[in-house]
């Protein structure tokens, strides 16, 4: 009898791994596979998600033989009398970390190669290193009016090995649950770069100019990929999209650019809020005043100057540029969904510079409301949408509560900070990580979330995205692996990452955990509390994770079928 379940276990455990010289392996999509990895454990399971999600699964392929030509597919998922569409299936790509983060926390995966997994190529097949780990990203769509119930799904794989075709194929199981996400509610912005030095990335190297047929197609481009991205909120270079002509101390203004940018964003469903770039800028080092940003006459040009509040040409254009915009976005409907940047992250030593400004611009603009990235809370009264980073959220979380009781919104953001073991994207950390920022969001009743880069590709300027994706700046600090972007450019064509597929997931935890607080709040905080600690001590452990995201779903589940 013995016998007879061990050569059993050994029938079962040689299917999982495949045929051949070639292996695969079902691991947890949340484990990020590095190159040095030899020991794998298939971990098969079925992936559970709810109705208006993603599917997300990944798989490991290892052959102790050089492979060629290797190619994945999934050609269908079937169940409950219905097919399931496949948005992509690709081989994860490694990106090299020239500097590792300076003040890391104590999850920092260390990679003995320096490369990490992130990008996921579609379109591409790969020769395999003997003995060298390949994962492969399936991303499936659940539409809102699926069946809930078990589908299936089937990999194939296919490739050659020493001259013979080899195809090996890996069944999946995916459970849809009742639930259904709709809409999501969080506020979220990945500030979008339109410059032409970032679009050259999408262009083979070469510049593209502002409002040629080319900047139109890339821009198009942003939109359609922010699809399903769980972002909400589009930050567009207002002054740069409006042009100016100028007679004398008199302004026309030309909002046609403008007009066709939030036309492209809207059509792909992408815009619920807009938000218009800064107004000021420093005019100097970091410590420096903010001067606001003035188009003015050079010659018979128009370009533009940072000048002192203080300067006359100042608030005349003010006075002018922000009535008409606002009669504009009155126009187009986007009155109540404007929010309007001022100058970013004021400091106690330009604080002073920043509350002039936003003055001039509540006194023309008096129920927009003004959003700014902060590191201080000297700005009561400046501000309406508080977005301080996240370690500062953390110490002040008091003065947070207090502005969101007198009708404030507050978001938190992350950038080149904060580092040690506050979640964060960069690329060296956990995936969890970008995933549990949402999970944030959710137990400090924070509303909204904000990154500067989805595609700085350019900042610090770098030639390929592919290579070392760190960076540093003139003054000394290092821009962390992934901080700057979150999807990697190729000609006509952005290709997603771990990172962003964890941070969409996130987002939609966020809803799932909205909802099971409407029907079951005792359980709600059970979970978020055995899963975020505090603002920088986490669970981290996948399976207790995916322990908690199952009984969320159950219990949503239950409660959608007593009604």
């Amino acid at each position: 009898m013995r016998t007879s379940l061990f050569l059993c276990l050994i029938m079962i455990f040689s299917d999982l791994r495949g045929q051949g010289n070639l292996q695969i392996y079902q691991i947890d999509p949340l484990k990020k596979v590095l190159k040095d990895r030899q020991y794998f454990v298939d971990e098969s399971d079925t992936i559970r998600v709810a109705r208006g999600e993603y599917a997300t699964l990944q798989f490991v392929l290892k052959s102790p033989e050089f492979v060629e030509n290797l190619q994945a597919d999934v050609p269908a998922i079937h169940g409950e009398g219905i097919s399931l569409a496949v948005s992509q299936v690709g081989f994860v790509g490694y990106v090299e970390l020239g500097r590792l983060t300076p003040s890391p926390g104590r999850d920092q995966i260390i990679s003995p190669s320096g490369y990490y997994p992130d990008p996921i190529f579609t379109d591409t097949t790969l020769n395999l290193v003997p003995n060298e780990p390949q994962p492969v990203w399936i991303t499936v769509p659940i539409p809102v009016d699926t069946k809930p119930g078990i589908y299936h799904g089937t990999l194939e794989v296919s490739a050659s090995i020493h001259g013979q075709d080899e195809r090996l194929s890996r069944g999946f199981t995916i459970r849809v649950y009742p639930p259904v996400i709709e809409n999501t509610s969080l506020w979220v912005t990945n500030w979008i770069h339109h410059t032409p030095e970032s679009l050259s990335f999408l262009n083979n190297g070469v510049n593209v100019p502002f409002f040629s047929t080319r900047y139109w197609e890339l821009i198009t481009l942003f939109a359609e990929r922010l699809k399903g991205t769980g972002q909400n909120v589009i930050m567009l270079p207002v002054q740069k999209l409006v042009q100016y002509k100028i007679d004398g101390d008199r302004y026309q203004f030309d909002f046609t650019n403008l007009d066709k940018s939030i036309a492209i964003y809207q059509k792909a469903g992408v815009m619920k809020r807009l938000a218009g770039s800064h107004i000021g800028y420093r005019m100097g080092d970091w410590y420096s005043q903010f001067g606001v940003e003035v188009p003015v006459k050079s010659g018979n040009k128009v370009v533009t100057e940072i000048l002192p509040l203080s300067d006359e040409r100042s608030e005349n254009f003010l006075r002018q540029f922000i009535p008409e915009l606002l009669a504009y976005l009155k126009s187009r409907g986007l009155g109540e969904h404007y929010l309007q940047h001022v100058a970013d992250e004021p400091i106690p030593e330009n604080v002073s510079s920043y509350k002039a400004i936003a003055t001039v611009v509540k006194k023309y603009m008096p129920d927009t409301k003004i959003i700014d990235a902060t590191i201080g809370s000297d700005l009561v009264g400046s501000i309406d949408v508080w977005v301080p980073v996240l370690d500062f959220l953390h110490k002040e979380y008091d003065f947070y509560k207090e502005r969101q009781e007198a009708g404030d919104e507050v978001w938190f953001y992350t950038c080149l900070g904060p580092q040690g073991n506050y979640a964060n994207r960069f690329i060296e950390q956990p995936l969890i990580f970008p995933r549990l920022i949402h999970w944030i969001n959710y137990k400090y009743g924070i509303t909204g979330y904000l990154h500067w880069g989805f595609t700085a590709w350019h900042m610090p300027y770098r030639s390929d995205v592919y290579k070392d994706v760190t960076g540093m700046f003139a003054d000394g600090n290092v821009l962390p692996g992934g901080d700057s972007y979150l999807v990697y450019p190729t000609f006509n064509k952005l290709y997603s990452s771990l990172r962003l597929e964890a941070m969409r997931d996130g987002i939609n935890d966020y809803e799932l955990l909205q909802q099971l607080k409407n029907i079951d709040p005792d359980m709600a905080d059970s979970l978020i509390n055995g899963m975020i600690y505090n603002f920088d001590h986490y669970d981290v452990d996948v399976r207790s994770f995916r322990n908690k995201r199952k009984q969320l779903l159950e219990r949503l589940s239950a409660a959608a079928l007593s009604f």
